[in-house]
This record gives structure tokens, C-alpha cells and sequence, in this order.
């Protein structure tokens, strides 16, 4: 019993304390430990899935700047575009039209010499003719006479006459006047509509044929043969009855 009882370990109050401060400080950093590699182990293991997806990208737009209001945008000379001018506004830069008409006052006469379709005139501001078309020259016959066999036995002879107008009558008039009686006129050659042939109830020195068609042109002459019982000369062709 003395012999246990020495070999008994004396326990004094400060190693007890220090006994009682041991265990609880070891269980702390043990406890500190394991919590600092499980949260970096953790972070480790999350990190791939802490990357934010498109779909989960929220774009932040920032408006565009712009002047302020008092402060008009203005355009590069470079880039400036020309103005249109409207026709109205170009109208007045062209050149007025000067006025060449003739005002006349109160108790004033004019008196102008010039006549007929083609007088000059100031109408308006403007010289101007007024002409129409040129009228047409007067009608006329020419005419060429030869002596020729008479085909009729009563009378003995005859003339031929190849007659030719300048420009295109229609009706046609053509007047014969000898310096003797004549017994009887034809004219050759075609189809002549409202063909009438007459002499002056007067005087048988006049003769004429008449007809309303064909017209009578200059480049187709008509032959008119005039036969007599005397010899006798062509005094006139005419175009017109009376002359």
C-alpha cells in the first residue's frame, strides 16, 4: 500500500488547469482545419459553374450622346448638300421681257401705210405678220394652134388647138373666138361629165365647151378642134366666158 501509494503522480492545481485548457483549444484548430479545406475544396468543386451563361448576360446599353437642343447640328462643308431652288424663286432672277408695243395716249391718231395679207403689225410687244397661205396665181391659158384635115364632109375646114391651163381648174371653161363664123367645136380627149358645147346666140365667132369633171390639169393638156366653112384665124383662148 506504501508502495502504490508513492508511485501516485502528484496532480497540482496549475497542471490541472492546463490539462483542462489542452483538450478544448486542440478540438478548436482541429475544427478550424477541417472547415478551411472543406470551404476550398467546395469553392474548388463549384468554381466551373460560378461562370455566367449568354443567356444569363444582361447587356447595359448606354444612350448615344447627343448635342443639346440650343446648339444645331451642323453639317461637314464637305458633306453639305446644296439647296434646290424652287422654280419660283429662280423666276426672279430671269431676265424681264422687254415691251416693244406702241402706247398711245389720248387724242393721239396712228396711221400705218402698210396693207394687204401680209401687213406687219406690233400685236402684243411683237412684230408679227399675219400672212396665210400665198393665194394662187390667176388662171390662164396657152394654147398652140395647127391646121389639120377636116373629118366631117360638111365643112371644109379644121383647127386643132392643144390647150393648156398654168394651174388646176375644176369646173372647166374654155373659150374660143375666131375672126370668122364657127360651125362647130369638140374637145378630145376622155370622158367628160356635164360636157355642154354652145356658141353666143350673138355672135358664131365665140365659142365655148364647159364640163364639171375630170379637173383640169397643167400637165395634161386638152385638144379642141374647131371647124369652120371659111377659112379663119384663132383671135383668143380664155379660161372665163366674156372675154
Amino acid at each position: 500500500m506504501a508502495a502504490a501509494a508513492m508511485t501516485e503522480e502528484k496532480v497540482t492545481p496549475e497542471a490541472s488547469l492546463k490539462k483542462q485548457w489542452k483538450t478544448p483549444v486542440r478540438d478548436i484548430a482541429v475544427g478550424l482545419f477541417v472547415t478551411v479545406v472543406g470551404g476550398v475544396s467546395l469553392w474548388l468543386i463549384l468554381r466551373p459553374f460560378d461562370k455566367p451563361t449568354p443567356s444569363s448576360v444582361t447587356v447595359i446599353e448606354h444612350p448615344r450622346w447627343q448635342p443639346p437642343a440650343s446648339a444645331p447640328a451642323t453639317t461637314p462643308p464637305s458633306q453639305a448638300v446644296p439647296e434646290k431652288k424652287s422654280p419660283s424663286q429662280t423666276a426672279h432672277h430671269t431676265k424681264p421681257q422687254q415691251d416693244n408695243s406702241v402706247h398711245i395716249g389720248d387724242h393721239a391718231s396712228v396711221s400705218q401705210n402698210s396693207s394687204g395679207d401680209c401687213s406687219p403689225n406690233i400685236i402684243g410687244g411683237s412684230p408679227t405678220v399675219n400672212c396665210g397661205p400665198p393665194p394662187p396665181p390667176p388662171l390662164q391659158y396657152s394654147w398652140h394652134i395647127q391646121d389639120v384635115k377636116s373629118e366631117r364632109p360638111a365643112y371644109k375646114f379644121a383647127k386643132a388647138i392643144s390647150v393648156q391651163t398654168n394651174i388646176v381648174t375644176q369646173p372647166v371653161f374654155i373659150g374660143v373666138t375666131a375672126d370668122e363664123e364657127i360651125a362647130d367645136l369638140t374637145v378630145c380627149c376622155g370622158v367628160f361629165l356635164v360636157q355642154s358645147v354652145g356658141h353666143d346666140t350673138r355672135d358664131s365667132r365665140r365659142w365655148f365647151v364647159t364640163f364639171e369633171s375630170p379637173a383640169f390639169l397643167p400637165n395634161r393638156p386638152l385638144l379642141v378642134t374647131v371647124f369652120s366653112e371659111k377659112p379663119l384665124s384663132i383671135l383668143a383662148v380664155t379660161p372665163t366666158q366674156g372675154q
